[in-house]
């Protein structure tokens, strides 16, 4: 149900705020999803809305946290990369 509610709110952001500020969100909450990857020390793998079939650990799951990291950084820093012109 939070995914849902996020998700709710990156769209509207999109909507109401335009791209750049809806790049911004998306990548606050992907921050906020590779922390708490990192903080438990695994990331899950498998489809969305099941349970993960196998989770990372140990030095791969901090890699990928740490990639996540940084392109949720990436996100935040320059939007506009992200955005099409027309």
């Amino acid at each position: 149900m939070l995914g849902l509610v996020v998700f709710a709110g990156m769209v509207l952001t999109f909507m109401i705020f335009g791209s750049r500020m809806g790049w911004r969100v998306a990548g606050v909450v992907m921050l906020v999803g590779a922390l708490r990857s990192l903080r438990e020390g695994r990331v899950g793998v498998g489809i969305k809305g099941y349970e993960p079939s196998f989770y990372l650990t140990g030095k791969v799951a901090v890699t990928v946290s740490i990639l996540g990291i940084l392109l949720s950084l990436l996100l935040l820093l320059y939007p506009y990369a992200f955005m099409r012109e027309s």
